[in-house]
């Protein structure tokens, strides 16, 4: 198995080749398959969803499989996944160098609040289901660039951290980001016969069946957290200030007493992160003491 038959890009290439995980993913695949060329087809016909909190803590898992299902994509092995702080930088190595450190606390949030759901897939319409092929049927993470009938765009456009779902783009990120997120006893069993595994384990309760910022604002409403707290973090959306927000959203998070309240307020602080930095108005102008809370704005 070549590095060069996984991967189109010349500097991926030469940054995978000294990947501890992209090694390790390719020392269990090569002793997986009676050929390199049948692990390398492998590689190029299937691909994985990590399904994220924000997919399974608002009831949308339902409808992400019945997409599949109406894209003829069937799901070939199932594992639930508590991502470490150390998993989600492993996960994301190669990007988050040119992201800011509060982009990474929220994700750390929000990826922490519950397990994310993986799913290995394979096409059931006899066209290859490709990494890249599958990263364009699931749309980008911009919710401006997103198109009807994308899987992202189906399940809901709210920012661009709320994006429900992650997919690698090619053969060599499959290969390295299995091997991120399972160990080599489960990489192996995937890659033998993963359809061992297709039962969808149970998902816990539903805490936040909408995630715009006033419906978020709302559900905290009804959380044992204190009542100056939410309508401090109500101040920091109406003034449109970022850094408020981000420090209310903190000192509340650690002080919060269940997971659905971290939950909505790891999805409250994506708004800081990637709306309130456009200076977009997510709430009406309302007094700070004013309930119940203000009516989204178009």
């Amino acid at each position: 198995m070549t590095l060069e038959a996984l991967s189109s890009v010349p500097r991926k290439l030469e940054l995978y080749n000294r990947d501890t995980y992209f090694l390790e993913g390719r020392e269990v695949a090569l002793g997986c398959f009676e050929s390199a060329d049948v692990a390398t087809e492998w590689l190029r016909t299937h691909t994985y969803a990590l399904v994220k909190p924000e997919t399974l803590l608002t009831g949308r898992l339902p409808h992400l499989l019945e997409w599949l299902e109406a894209h003829k994509i069937r799901v070939e092995y199932a594992k639930c996944l508590q991502l470490s702080r150390h998993a989600i930088r492993a996960l994301w190595f190669y990007h988050w160098n040119a992201v800011g450190q509060g982009h990474r606390l929220v994700v750390d949030r929000l990826l922490g609040a519950n397990d994310c759901l993986l799913l290995t897939l394979k096409s059931e319409d006899g066209d290859p289901l490709t990494p890249a092929r599958f990263a364009t049927l699931k749309g980008p993470a911009r919710v401006v660039e997103r198109a009807p009938g994308e899987l992202r765009r189906s399940l809901g456009n709210y920012n661009l951290l709320l994006n429900f779902v992650h997919s690698p783009d090619e053969p060599a990120d499959l290969l390295r980001e299995l091997a991120v997120l399972l160990d080599s006893c489960d990489l192996e069993r995937v890659l033998r016969d993963g359809r061992l595994d297709r039962c969808i384990p149970a998902i816990g309760q539903i805490v936040a069946p909408d995630l715009n910022a006033q419906a978020l604002l709302d559900q905290l409403r009804e959380t044992a957290l204190p009542e100056s707290g939410v309508h401090a973090l109500q101040d920091c959306l109406l003034q449109m200030d970022k850094g408020g927000l981000m420090e209310q959203t903190a000192r509340l998070y650690g002080s919060a007493l269940d997971n659905r309240c971290r939950f909505l307020l790891a999805a409250l602080s994506t708004y800081a992160i990637v709306e309130l930095r456009r200076q977009r108005p997510l709430l009406t102008t309302v007094r700070a003491n004013d309930c119940p809370a203000p009516k989204e704005v178009g």
